[in-house]
């Protein structure tokens, strides 16, 4: 009995640090950081991993003596270094996310919004359809196995205790939002594209016919074509969304990379 809370007590300081860690990933990684999904369900994840991810980064750091100030500056490192690591695992649904809205402003469906559960904030049609669309594109394509791989990796380093993520990484992250706007821009291009040739179908007839009301006629059409487009696209979509998250998960495990 000794012999085990001597060992629970050496491995504990450890598993705190890469719990702290571990906890900041799941509170805003993908899919497990919804608000949707129970705290304690998150929590118990959280720990679970740690525990098996502690024997990794004590194989790879000598132990070390800590006082309780240095203690809590370690794990509030740990908590911003793993909302750093989710938040860049979070950009692919920025990107989605965008393109859904930038269709709903497009085709007027924004105007009939719904609460998004997995937000906590109104969400219209197309919105949430994209997000759904690009939560089975993340699953598929083990988006979920890189966020692990990224966290693992993070312990791989001799200073990780106390390294934070550095100037070199966060310009990363920085360059992310380019290819959030840009990858926003490319999914939503097919029915964006319709649209702007309905607008100047629509403008031609207006200037042919200035009798006929273009905006009565519109209001209906542009939803239609709006979907239909987004229907027969949906293939050229989710390629892109494939091509969005090739980008984003590269640059997760290079953040953690040990030098």
């Amino acid at each position: 009995m000794n012999a085990l809370l001597a060992a629970i007590e050496a491995h504990a300081a450890d598993f705190g640090l890469v719990l702290a860690r571990t906890m900041g990933v799941y509170a805003v990684a993908p899919i497990i950081g919804d608000q949707q999904v129970p705290t304690r369900i998150r929590v118990t994840a959280a720990a679970l991993t740690a525990a098996v991810l502690t024997p990794v980064a004590e194989a790879h750091a000598q132990p070390i003596a800590l006082t309780m100030p240095e203690y809590v500056r370690l794990l509030s490192h740990g908590v911003l270094c793993g909302l750093l690591l989710g938040y860049v695992a979070s950009l692919f649904f920025a990107a989605v996310r965008f393109a859904g809205q930038l269709l709903d402003l497009q085709t007027g469906y924004n105007i009939a919004q719904i609460i998004d559960p997995s937000l906590g904030t109104r969400a219209a049609g197309l919105d949430k359809a994209h997000y759904l669309i690009g939560g089975l594109v993340f699953l598929g394509l083990d988006g979920h196995h890189w966020v692990l791989l990224g966290l693992g990796q993070s312990f791989q380093d001799v200073s990780w205790r106390s390294s934070l993520i550095g100037p070199g990484a966060l310009s990363s992250v920085a360059a992310l939002a380019g290819i959030v706007i840009r990858g926003g821009l490319r999914i939503a291009a097919p029915a964006v594209g319709a649209l702007f040739l309905v607008d100047v179908i629509l403008g031609l007839l207006a200037r042919a016919m200035p009798q006929a009301n273009m905006f009565i006629v519109g209001a209906p059409l542009r939803p239609l074509v709006g979907i239909l487009t987004i229907g027969l696209a949906v293939s050229a979509t989710v390629a892109v969304m494939v091509g969005v998250l090739g980008e984003i998960a590269p640059v997760l495990v290079e953040l953690t990379s040990a030098p």
